[in-house]
Order: C-alpha cells, then structure tokens, then sequence
C-alpha cells in the first residue's frame, strides 16, 4: 500500500467519521422526535380518553341524581296525596261525628221535653195511666212506656204496670186515683163477697184502700143500717155525699 493510498484511506476515515456521527445523530434525534411525537399522541390519546370517561361518568352521575331527585319528588308528592287524603278523611269523619253528635243532642232534647211534660202532668194529677198520657201527649203507648223506665231509672217517678205516680211525703203508696182505675173487675168480686158477711146494724171498720172504698159504695147501696169507722177521707166524702 501506497503513501498516497494510506492518506486517502486516513482522510476518507477523517471525514467519513464525523459524516457517520452526524447522521447517526440526526437519525436518532429523528427516532427519539417520532417516540416523542408518538408519546404525545398517546398522552393525547389518554387524556382525551380520559376527559370521555369522566364526562361520561359526569353525566351518569347527573342521571342518577336527576333520577333519585324525580324518585324522592314523586316518593313526596305520593305522601302528601295521602296525608291530604287522610286529612280529608278525618274531616269527613269528623264531621260526620258532629252531625250525629247533633242528631243525637236533637233526640235528647226531645225526650227532655217529653220527660218534662210527663212529669208536669204528673205532678198536676198525682198518677196517670199510659193511655191518658198517649192521649194528652198525642204519642203512642209503647213511646209513654219507655219514657217512664227510663224516668223511673233516674228515680223522677215511680212506675207500675198501667201507669205512674209521684209518691209524697207521707204516702209511699200508689195515688188514689190511679189504685182506683187498677183491678176494678177483682175489687167489685172482693166487695161482692165481703158484704155476704155484714149484717144489719154492724160496725165496719175500713181502711184507706181502694178496695174498702168499692166495698163501701155497695155497702151504702144496700141500704143496711151500718156504723162505718174508717180513716179514709175518700170514704168519708162518699158517705156524706150519699146521705145528702
């Protein structure tokens, strides 16, 4: 090998050398802007992804609150509807209870008045009987019945089969008048078969019932000369009548 041959071969190397550098540089600063670029594109890629998922999401979220919003709202307005229709139930019951309570109040006060002119007509009389009390109060005689259970359980009068009467003071027996319209039928055979045993010119002595008192108007009636004792003022009064 020549001089010449060697310094070609040494100059070529001289600049071959730093040719081949340089574009190896040059290739990989080409490789690693292409990594680069690439790199970028998928970090580009990923937030752009990412940003979809998370608007997605977002908007999943936003539904979910929107739908949970409309569930509660309608879960809200059910619930009112039913207080409100319970509260309109309530009214209506309530108002149903005043309408009786009135119904109720109406009868009552009725019946007050009934009472109240029952007891005045007993009080004027002493006793009556149910048919008088059905004629004057112009009501039939099962209502005249009931009236005076329910007046004889507050203890304003004092009931017995046929009728009433106000005991007094003194007398804890039936008034004379309403004994007197009592058993008729079975004091007249009473009195019919007492007077079998009173003879002429006795003395008789007889109480205060209404008995004595039929048994004495069919004594005055057969014209025996009696002696009658008696502490009766109604017996008294019909033996005065008759000797007038």
């Amino acid at each position: 090998m020549t001089a010449a041959t060697i310094i070609a071969v040494v100059v070529t190397l001289i600049v071959a050398i730093p040719l081949t550098y340089a574009i190896t540089v040059s290739y990989r600063k080409k490789v690693a802007e292409v990594k680069i670029g690439n790199a970028e594109d998928k970090a580009r890629e990923i937030i752009d992804e990412a940003v979809k998922t998370a608007e997605t999401k977002k908007r999943e979220a936003l539904l979910e609150v929107k739908e949970e919003s409309i569930k509660t709202r309608n879960e809200l307005e059910k619930e009112i509807k039913e207080r409100r229709a319970e509260v309109q139930r309530t009214e209506r019951r309530v108002l149903s209870k005043e309408e009786s309570l009135d119904k109720k109040l109406e009868v009552i006060e009725k019946r007050e008045a009934s009472y109240t002119a029952k007891e005045e007509e007993l009080k004027k009389k002493g006793s009556l009987d149910i048919p008088t009390l059905s004629q004057m109060l112009e009501c039939s005689d099962e209502t005249v019945r009931r009236d005076l259970r329910e007046l004889e359980t507050l203890g304003r009068l004092n009931r017995i089969r046929g009728g009433a009467y106000l005991s007094d003071k003194y007398d804890k027996t039936y008034a004379s008048p309403l004994r007197k319209t009592l058993y008729q039928k079975e004091k007249s055979q009473i009195s019919r078969k007492a007077i079998e045993f009173v003879h002429d010119r006795d003395v008789v002595f007889l109480d205060s019932s209404t008995t004595c008192l039929t048994l004495a108007g069919l004594l005055l009636d057969s014209k025996l000369s009696l002696t009658i004792v008696t502490n009766s003022m109604l017996i008294c009064s019909l033996c005065t009548a008759i000797s007038i």
